[in-house]
């Protein structure tokens, strides 16, 4: 709630005259884990995992919408994309993911960058680790999920 008071007002110093029309939709976070129990969503610990909620009106994913939209991700953090943004399913959910490496404080961090739809929001999935072994790991995982039906 605190961010998005500061990114409304900050928004309102710019544009005063959208206040009565303002609304943002900014994504919270839903989930927060590290290996040794230590971080937050805003101060990571690696390696981690962090699950992100945004209302969303779209119906579906666009796998060259969500590969701009890294190409951008990666610019913007002096980040390099280890390849194309790729789209696969699990159990009719369709979720597209790319993987960045970048160095942070002398640190080799990669990351896995993943997006998809559940009812009205885009859940988006950031998978924080220190080698190429540990992201093949997070591949494999992501690509075996299993999505069960509300019974």
């Amino acid at each position: 709630m605190k961010a998005e008071a500061a990114a409304k007002a900050s928004f309102l110093q710019q544009h005063p005259e959208m206040a009565e029309r303002l609304n943002l939709m900014l994504p919270v976070t839903v989930f927060y884990a590290s290996k040794r129990g230590e971080g937050n969503p805003q101060r990571l610990s690696l390696p981690c995992i962090r699950i992100s909620a945004t209302p969303a009106r779209m119906s579906q994913l666009s796998l060259e919408t969500f590969q701009k939209m890294a190409d951008n991700m990666a610019v913007a953090s002096s980040a390099k994309l280890m390849g194309p943004a790729n789209k696969y399913g699990v159990k009719e959910h369709a979720f597209l993911r790319v993987d960045s490496e970048r160095n942070v404080g002398g640190t080799r961090l990669y990351q896995a960058y993943v997006q998809t739809l559940s009812e009205d929001y885009l859940l988006t999935i950031e998978i924080y680790v220190t080698s190429t072994d540990e992201l093949q790991k997070v591949g494999e995982t992501l690509q075996t999920m299993v999505i069960k039906d509300d019974e």
